[in-house]
């Protein structure tokens, strides 16, 4: 049997260099407190990641905040149509991103929830801005085909793919990690999990996926890999319901693939 390494990982974490010896390992968030509603397998990838800091795609104008804590975010200046070029799902982020620190419990990051024009949209959680702020956005590129959410992990020692599930009351979150070569015909193939695998302390093997019953601290699972791979990704789908995202039952999906390239002997 395989064993799995259960593991919370910093999702917003930058470039980490770990040496010549072991290689530099740079992890791509692949979903941030992704909303999950479908029944099919979706896979994604975070586009707007950039390593180090200034994390993310500039926004064309600042944002704001009144009288913050709230879930409303809205253009500094009226009309001006700063949130033009984001949608529900997006993460905007303020300020200089810490490789430490997490975002959203230093009150830099919310995801939005809905959109109601280029001026105003809703997030979570609430967040204080009232400053007002120039802001970054990741956006998830999402699909339900082959073509979609690879990242790629050519030449890679290893590569670690990771899924939180932190909040929310699917009845199950089902989840696979996959991986193909880059050549044309190849097909994706399960790497994680396979028949007699554990799926972590949380999570129990069905048809091919791991179930993760119940979201918290414990609903996390990093798998190594390290098979010479041309590119991998994460798939996931609610497995049956989906009852409310009101409150602490709005689904926070977050994963990465993060690769780790030899740099010299």
């Amino acid at each position: 049997m395989r064993s799995a390494m259960a593991m919370l990982v910093g999702l917003l974490a930058c470039a980490v260099s770990l040496g010549a010896q072991v290689g530099d390992t740079v992890a791509y968030p692949t979903t941030v407190r992704y909303d999950a509603d479908s029944t099919t397998v979706t896979y994604c990838v975070a586009q707007g990641w950039r390593s180090g800091f200034g994390l993310g795609i500039p926004g064309p104008l600042s944002i704001k905040t009144t009288a913050g804590p709230t879930t409303t975010v809205t253009s500094q200046t009226l009309a001006s149509g700063a949130l033009t070029p984001v949608v529900a799902r997006d993460v905007l982020l303020i300020g200089t991103v810490s490789k430490v620190t997490d975002v959203f419990t230093a009150g830099w990051a919310a995801v939005i929830t809905a959109k109601s024009d280029d001026d105003t949209v809703t997030v979570d959680p609430a967040v204080t801005w009232d400053a007002g702020y120039a802001y970054t956005y990741l956006h998830p590129v999402c699909g339900t085909t082959a073509n979609d959410g690879w990242v790629d992990v050519s030449g890679a020692e290893k590569a670690s793919l990771t899924i939180q599930y932190d909040q929310g009351d699917l009845d199950n979150l089902s989840w696979r990690f996959e991986c193909k070569q880059n050549t044309p015909g190849s097909v994706p193939i399960t790497v994680y999990p396979s028949e007699g695998d554990d799926c972590g302390i949380a999570g129990t093997l069905a048809g091919g996926f791991c179930d993760f019953a119940t979201a918290g601290p414990t609903a996390n699972l990093t798998w190594e890999e390290f098979g010479a791979w041309g590119s991998c990704r994460i798939g996931f789908k609610v497995k049956t319901t989906d009852t409310s995202d009101a409150g602490a039952a709005l689904e926070r999906v977050t994963g990465s693939i993060a690769v780790t390239r030899a740099t010299g002997d």
